[in-house]
């Protein structure tokens, strides 16, 4: 069996490549064909509550993935940990 280097490719460029062909020999230099996409592995976590809430309703909290710190209001959703770029709020891996 043939090793392939995994490269991502849109199911649009890959529909759009095989257009017109029939023979797997065509289907598979078509796909080759096809520049792969710049993709980056999402990295998610959470951000840990580390203290209570002051006057101001603000909190101290830990990301999940790299236990960088990071103080914000009870209102404010952070999205990203600044430090390792994680992606909170879904499920960690």
């Amino acid at each position: 069996m043939t090793e392939y280097k995994t490269e991502y490719i849109t199911k649009e460029q890959a529909l759009e490549a095989i257009k017109g062909k029939m023979w797997p020999g065509e289907l598979e230099a078509a796909i080759k064909a096809i520049p792969p996409a710049d993709v980056v592995k999402v990295v998610r976590a959470k951000w840990k509550k580390i203290s209570s809430y002051d006057e101001d309703l603000n909190a101290d909290f830990q990301c999940s993935n790299c236990l960088a710190g990071d103080t914000h209001a009870l209102d404010v959703e952070v999205p990203y940990c600044w430090k390792c770029g994680a992606r909170m709020g879904g499920e960690e891996e």
